[in-house]
């Protein structure tokens, strides 16, 4: 894993995670980032980098605060490449031939949710990214 994500639906829960997440991530030498999707999301940055941050992914909008799987998908879908970004070596074993692997990916973009994204919506997603992937020749040799 190249970094670690937080997510929370509840600022004071995303905050304390934070803190903790901060300290692992010093110890791994990797980075934090929080995805912040919502409404009022962008209010919560500042407080994210006081406690920790190094990034933010912010989802600022009215149609995010109820979840809803079409409302979702573009924000999801960036959560989803940016799993694949920060795991190069298990997207390549995929691009490889494993693709079991997959369910590797799946789990880091679950966690990245807190469990919250539809499974069905995020394999959609993931597999589409990974066969786009595939098709563009993006495979090291």
């Amino acid at each position: 894993m190249s970094g670690i994500l937080v997510y929370s639906e509840v600022e004071q829960t995303a905050l304390g995670l934070l803190t903790k997440g901060r300290e692992l991530a010093t110890e791994l030498g990797k980075p934090l980032t929080v995805a912040l999707l919502g409404e009022e999301s962008t209010g919560w940055a500042d407080a994210c980098f006081a406690h920790g941050a190094d990034r933010a992914w912010v989802g600022n909008d009215s149609n995010l605060n109820v979840f809803q799987a079409s409302t979702y998908a573009p924000a999801l879908a960036q959560i989803v490449a940016q799993v694949l970004a920060d795991n190069p070596d298990p997207v390549q074993q995929y691009l490889e031939g494993k693709e079991t692997v997959a369910t590797f990916l799946m789990g880091q973009v679950m966690r990245a949710t807190r469990g919250k994204a539809d499974p069905q919506v995020v394999r959609q997603l993931l597999q589409g990214q990974l066969d786009a992937m595939r098709q563009a020749g993006m495979i090291d040799e």
